[in-house]
């Protein structure tokens, strides 16, 4: 979608776009799962709404939906200042999820809604989950290699670290 490259780790069978929130596909997707019931569950936002903000260049990451305004969201088709209201509050409300709802809802490859549990669990607040070593996390019940791998590559990604301590401070 976006004209990225493309990759293919050896040990799977998917292919990936490497242009994270710079695709739309994936900046769509990113902010769907993010609000989705079982991640951060921000009630009345699901993918037809994250597509109407994103056109209207409302949001452009998940930490975007904490500064929408209810003003220029009436403002779009299909919306008014109820709907508008409501949306934003159920944004509001949903601020501070629980630890294993947020780690899920960042869309980690390979971390599912079971094994954010299980880090929640184990590392019980953000910052030492943040910090937690690729050993750390293998002491993590049914946390393998690959999935160790995964949370600290993306945890150490520019754009992943500056939105995830920008989602925290919520």
């Amino acid at each position: 979608v976006c004209g990225s490259h493309v990759h293919k780790d050896a040990d799977t069978v998917a292919y990936r776009c490497t242009g994270g929130l710079a695709c739309d596909a994936q900046r769509l997707f990113a902010i769907t799962h993010f609000a989705s019931r079982l991640a951060i569950n921000i009630d009345g936002l699901g993918e037809g709404t994250v597509q109407n903000l994103l056109d209207a260049k409302l949001v452009s990451r998940p930490s975007d939906l904490w500064d929408l305004d209810g003003g220029a969201l009436a403002k779009l088709e299909g919306w008014g200042p109820v709907s508008a209201k409501k949306l934003v509050a159920a944004i509001q409300a949903a601020s501070k999820p629980e630890l294993n709802r947020f780690i899920y809802a960042l869309g980690i490859p390979g971390v599912g809604e079971s094994s954010a549990k299980e880090l929640a669990r184990a590392f019980k607040t953000w910052d030492a989950f943040a910090q937690a070593n690729e050993s750390a996390l293998l002491a993590v019940p049914d946390m393998g290699p690959i999935t160790a791998s995964n949370i600290r590559q993306f945890l150490a990604e520019e754009g992943n670290a500056a939105e995830t301590a920008r989602l925290v401070t919520l």
